[in-house]
């Protein structure tokens, strides 16, 4: 980018350079009497006698000799150009890539309440529509900004230097065009901010749609989805027209003073000739210089309304950008789980545990059961270190594996999935892993094995078979305490009675499972009863259904059931 700022300077002294030359052109051309001198009323003595000096050799010139030296000044301002644009150009592409290598970053890094609380459209936004608004930014406006301020004062100085009066008068729209430029800046940002904010959500909605669409077609409801992405893309409209309507009054409000600043110049440069004070080559030069410095003044504000853009963006991605530290630690681990008076809570509501008290002992097999809302869940979001207790005494083994309700696999192969691309993982190791998990059962049966591509999400295999793929995963890390979130509540008995196999063969790993099912529950070792944020029972199940309430209005009829 510096290098980039030499060559746009470069392109600054070019385009004054142009307009010098257009008086001696003219004055080659049309006027013949004897060269004079154009006047160069600076302070500087020896810069006064060097521009003097070459304002008389090139009065004396030829037409050629002119013409041969405005093509040299093309060539050197065409070859800068294209030094500066390619430079430009890189240097954007840098900020893109980096820009979005750190949003990915710091997308791994959010904790995954709050990443859930950020619908997937705005995600998708950030590094899309944001990021690349923000690369336009270095490119067309922080660039811009740059080029446009050296032509500026390249031009200015030469301005001044024909003729300071004559340059006063012509710069008397400046003022008005630079608190233009900064007030409709700023309208510009805030306006620019709400359209991000409607792409966004026609993004979300588009998403939504994708996955809905079977649920809309099913009930035919087709109309009612059409109606969802009406309303936000009518949103969008309106939000698009409103920002863009402020660069487009921009550009004629800064035409009209420009043409205006002329105007006057023209009028006064009339007085200052018929005086003697002004030559006529002079006053071409002159003319030329204000003529070309609106270029750059209007460019400024183009420049100033892409940063306020890019602003707007940047603020969007401020939470990816710097997000909090992901994951509360134990203050002290120990073997198993040691909970003494832990309260935990979401923000600055009722706490969700209120005074859990337990211990674990490792390789322990435990089930917790509870009505909905009673605190599952939050245990499960502590244990796993999306959550920071307010008070109480946490300690238990860390780091943890956690096998979520619904599974989530990359489109790759079974064992990449297990892996996760750890390079120290030996086949040995994977193999082990999916033979515990009684992924092996349904491997070997595919022509591909462990190098079976699961497909998008896991597409392929039926929703026993990824669960299978996902325990086989936390199994693989090596860690010693496996939480599981209802990782049987969507499977048919067959595969629920798969996963509980794999689960029982598990020897030295201590497993928290909190689940609905009684299958699930009965092959503990203890099951655990959570109402109102406090475990309020402990056993085994089967005692559980004969002395709790609330077990035997959870679980009595499917228990019957088996």
């Amino acid at each position: 980018m510096i290098l980039a700022a030499v060559f746009m300077g470069l392109m600054a002294m070019t385009t004054a350079g142009y307009a010098y030359l257009m008086g001696p052109v003219l004055k080659s051309l049309f006027l013949q009497a004897t060269p004079q001198k154009m006047p160069v009323p600076m302070a500087d003595s020896h810069t006064e006698d060097t521009l003097a000096f070459l304002s008389d050799q090139l009065s004396r010139a030829s037409a050629l000799t002119i013409g041969l030296l405005l093509i040299a000044v093309s060539l050197i301002k065409g070859g800068a150009f294209f030094a500066q644009r390619i430079l430009v150009i890189r240097a954007g592409q840098q900020v893109l890539y980096t820009l979005r290598k750190r949003l990915f970053d710091g997308l791994l890094q959010m904790n995954p309440l709050q990443r859930n609380h950020d619908v997937i459209g705005n995600m998708v936004s950030r590094f899309t529509v944001d990021a690349h608004v923000v690369e336009q930014t270095v490119t067309g406006g922080m660039m811009a900004l740059v080029s446009n301020t050296l032509q500026l004062i390249a031009l200015v100085g030469l301005a001044i230097s024909l003729s300071w009066k004559l340059g006063l008068v012509g710069m008397v729209a400046f003022p008005p065009v630079a608190v233009l430029i900064s007030r409709l800046g700023r309208m510009l940002r805030t306006r620019q901010g709400k359209f991000y904010d409607a792409y966004a959500s026609v993004s979300q909605v588009i998403d939504e749609s994708v996955n809905g669409a079977s649920v809309l077609q099913s009930f035919g409801r087709e109309e009612f989805g059409r109606g969802r992405f009406d309303a936000e893309s009518r949103s969008l409209v309106r939000r698009a027209v409103a920002a863009f309507s402020i660069s487009a009054v921009s550009s004629p409000l800064n035409e009209v003073l420009g043409a205006t600043a002329l105007g006057v110049t023209l009028w006064y440069a009339q007085i200052q000739i018929e005086n003697g004070v002004l030559t006529p080559e002079a006053f071409i030069s002159f003319f030329t210089t204000l003529f070309l410095l609106y270029r750059p003044v209007k460019g400024l504000g183009n420049a100033v309304h892409a940063l306020q853009s890019g602003f707007a963006s940047f603020d969007k991605l401020e939470p990816l950008l710097h997000p909090p530290h992901q994951f509360y630690l134990p203050n002290e681990t120990v073997p198993g789980i040691l909970l003494e008076e832990l309260v935990a809570g979401y923000g600055d509501s009722v706490p969700v545990l209120d005074g859990v008290s337990v211990q674990i002992r490792p390789g322990e097999k435990v089930a917790i059961v509870g009505e909905s809302g009673s605190g599952k869940t939050t245990l499960l979001h502590v244990l796993s270190g999306y959550l920071k207790p307010r008070s109480g005494r946490a300690a238990w083994e860390w780091p943890v594996a956690l096998v979520p309700q619904v599974p989530f696999l990359f489109h790759d192969t079974i064992a990449a999935n297990v892996s996760l691309g750890d390079s120290e993982m030996s086949a040995a190791q994977i193999e082990e892993a999916c033979r515990q998990a009684g992924v092996l059962r349904f491997a070997m049966e595919i022509e591909d094995g462990l190098a079976y591509n699961v497909g998008v999400n896991g597409a392929n295999l039926s929703a026993g078979e990824r669960q299978r793929v996902c325990l086989a995963r936390a199994l693989a890390s090596g860690r010693s305490l496996l939480l599981l979130d209802e990782v049987t509540a969507s499977l048919d008995g067959k595969n629920e009675d798969l996963i509980i196999d794999a689960l029982r063969r598990l020897e030295g790993i201590t497993v928290v499972a909190v689940t609905h099912r009684a299958r699930t529950a009965a092959f503990a070792d203890r099951t655990l009863v959570i109402h109102d944020g406090r475990i309020v029972d402990d056993g085994k199940f089967a005692e559980l259904l004969e002395r709790s309430s609330i077990v035997k209005r959870l679980f009595a009829v499917d228990a019957d059931s088996r």
